[in-house]
């Protein structure tokens, strides 16, 4: 069992006790799942670097990640099925999702019961940490990463930051949104190069290497900083920038797979008093919204829905407005949050296989319900699911999966009242 102790933090009655229909009340439990996978099982050989992480005295990489799980009270009132979600950026979001929960703007340790629809029909609802950027908070959860390493050093390579700020400002940090850097192996790398362009398809013009350093404001003055770059002119609100440079910080970013398929796999199988679900699980879906719907898709395209043990981990998956895009869940200084296009995640070289080809191949294929709205077809990658690729015919549906399209919506719920912020990173428009 991949899941090698449930370090709990706190266990409390959910939502002040109350009740939820035949499923009475409900308990939340907080804890920090450990980790330790075998990078010789056929069943991880899939994840980058898993190869190249330290590994313990039994030859496994461990790592760890947040975890937090309600349940019934009295397990014998749930209807002995999980619903896991997968945290969009560290946030659970499942409540507004199927639960009608009102939501804000900022994200807090609350878990808002909404209507408790899932809760009256006895589900345990669960979520794990698997995104290593993500600054951690008792609201956002993460993923403790290994690093891999070669012979002993840390592996060195190009990683390369693209931004396009709302606000002028002369100091960014080294990382997409607000979370933990990348940092610069070497503020005085020379071959470091910096462009800005107006618009997506315009030529890059490089910015003089003497016109930016990495470095941060401080007290007045520009101070060395390997987490952050700073242009003397200035960033001007509109432009794309794009910075590539050296870093030696080399997280194995798909640790967060392997999180993901095998707290599954814990709760379903695991018959030690560890497990907060033993013996009351029979079945386990996995929902992920936008960026983690896009997981769920890389999920089953590594052919990751079968643990260590070839056993199934999901009977079903709901991968929602994530379009026909997967991301950069697995690849070296993979930075999973970012979502321009094109992207390193979804550059050349690939093949135009099947999304399922290789969970078919291996076996244990969940079942898989689509949604999407008009955004990810606006957006211009969604009906790649479904239609052929010269676009003028429909492909025939697969036996395992449902798509269906919210005809009208938007990509997110609106919020009220308007304002002028970012909720992705908080930066402010003029």
């Amino acid at each position: 069992m991949a899941v090698v102790r449930c370090e709990t933090l706190s266990r409390e009655p959910y939502a002040g006790g109350v009740e939820f229909g035949e499923a009475g009340a409900y308990e939340r439990l907080d804890a920090r799942l450990h980790f330790a996978v075998d990078p010789s099982n056929p069943a991880n050989q899939k994840i980058v670097d898993l190869a190249l992480a330290p590994r313990d005295e039994r030859g496994r990489v461990q790592f760890s990640a947040d975890f937090c799980l309600l349940r019934p009270a009295d397990p014998s009132r749930g209807n002995r099925r999980l619903f896991l979600e997968v945290p969009n950026r560290g946030r659970k979001l499942l409540s507004g999702q199927l639960n009608r929960a009102a939501g804000g703007l900022i994200p807090t340790r609350d878990i808002p019961p909404g209507d408790g629809f899932l809760y009256r029909h006895g589900y345990a609802v669960g979520w794990i940490g698997w995104q290593w950027d993500v600054v951690r908070s008792e609201a956002l959860m993460g993923l403790d990463a290994p690093l891999a390493m070669d012979g002993g050093r840390h592996i060195a390579g190009q990683t390369v930051l693209r931004f396009q700020p709302s606000v002028a400002h002369h100091t960014h940090l080294l990382a997409d949104r607000v979370h933990h850097p990348y940092p610069a192996a070497d503020v005085d790398e020379a071959g470091a190069a910096l462009t800005v362009r107006d618009f997506d398809d315009d030529a890059p013009r490089v910015i003089p290497r003497d016109r930016w350093r990495f470095a941060r404001e401080e007290g007045g003055e520009v101070v060395p900083d390997g987490e952050h770059f700073w242009l003397a002119d200035g960033f001007e609100p509109g432009k794309i920038y794009e910075l590539v440079y050296t870093t030696a910080h080399a997280p194995v970013v798909g640790c967060g797979l392997l999180a993901i398929r095998d707290v599954a796999s814990f709760l379903k199988h695991d018959v030690t008093a560890d497990n907060p679900l033993a013996g009351a699980l029979d079945l386990a879906y996995g929902f992920g919204v936008s960026q983690d719907g896009r997981l769920l898709r890389h999920f089953l395209w590594l052919g990751l829905n079968l643990d260590e043990e070839g056993r199934q981990v999901f009977d079903g998956l709901m991968p929602h407005v994530g379009g026909a895009r997967r991301g950069e869940f697995n690849h070296r200084f993979g930075q999973p949050s970012v979502q321009y296009t094109p992207g390193f995640g979804h550059l050349a070289p690939f093949d135009d296989a099947s999304l399922l080809e290789r969970q078919r191949a291996l076996g244990g294929c969940p079942k898989i319900i689509q949604t999407n709205s008009s955004a990810e077809y606006w957006r211009g990658d969604c009906a790649l699911m479904h239609v052929s690729q010269d676009g003028t015919a429909d492909l025939p549906a697969d036996l395992e999966t449902r798509i269906y399209h919210l005809a009208g919506t938007q990509h997110g719920p609106g919020t009220l009242p308007l304002g002028c912020e970012s909720v992705a990173d908080g930066a402010k428009g003029r």
